[in-house]
């Protein structure tokens, strides 16, 4: 079975982040480096705190995580080829897609300004965006069908190297379905249910057994100071001071 985990961010102050940076792996540490503002950087540092907290419960402890990278730069547990991770945020949301099979997940605010991008989509993708009766209602398309897209492609594990009118999909809520594929699979697509403003996407395996759970923030940071109390996180670098 493959579940989706989503955890809303809300306050994280200097404390938490503390833990967020102590208990991320070095990987990780260098990836939230990269960005300037401190937003961006809790985003980054709770994916990859919500990734080590699900793959315990899959039977991958923090120790025995090993990630590698495909071609395309999609990781992939070096030990465990039978099971299989996604992981998106935006805005105040992370998720975090495991299963037994390949598996693409995307979160996305809704974002009038990003609307420009729909001229790259297929025309049919734009013709359905661009139906919609208000600039709200255009938005809030977009945002659907872009989730869907991106992930396909993070399925596909192809990333950029796939042109963005080289597939298409069709939304229709929960029951959303890949019009075009460049591969010839047919993976199953679902919109899940979500806060106003986002918009949430799966692709992956039939979809018969997809499961959904929200995982409280509290637990999540809790489960960073556990694993840096216990010894069990793979690094104890704080957060850089300058």
């Amino acid at each position: 079975m493959s579940v989706i985990y989503a955890v809303h961010l809300r306050h994280i102050g200097a404390a938490e982040m503390v833990s967020l940076w102590a208990a991320a792996s070095e990987r990780r540490r260098e990836r939230a480096n990269r960005f300037v503002f401190e937003a961006d950087q809790r985003r980054c540092l709770a994916a990859g705190e919500l990734l080590a907290h699900v793959l315990a419960r899959h039977g991958v402890t923090r120790r025995e995580i090993e990630l590698a990278e495909n071609t395309h730069g999609k990781p992939y547990l070096v030990h465990r080829p039978d099971l299989h991770f996604n992981v998106s945020h935006s805005g105040d949301w992370v998720v975090c897609a495991v299963g037994p099979e390949e598996l693409g997940v995307d979160v996305e605010r809704c974002n009038p300004d990003a609307i420009n991008v729909a001229r790259r989509f297929a025309p049919e993708e734009f013709a359905y965006i661009h139906g919609g009766v208000c600039p709200e209602e255009r938005t809030e398309r977009f945002t659907e069908v872009w989730t869907l897209k991106e992930s396909y492609v993070k399925f596909l594990g192809r990333g950029l190297a796939v042109a963005l009118n080289a597939y298409s999909v069709s939304v229709e809520g929960q029951r959303s379905r890949l019009l075009r594929g460049v591969d010839g699979r047919t993976p199953f697509l679902r919109q899940i249910p979500h806060g106003e403003g986002y918009s949430i996407a799966y692709c992956g395996g039939d979809g018969s057994d997809l499961a959904v759970e929200l995982v409280p923030q509290q637990e999540l940071l809790g489960a960073a100071v556990d694993a840096v109390g216990s010894g069990d996180a793979q690094g104890t670098t704080h957060p850089p001071t300058d």
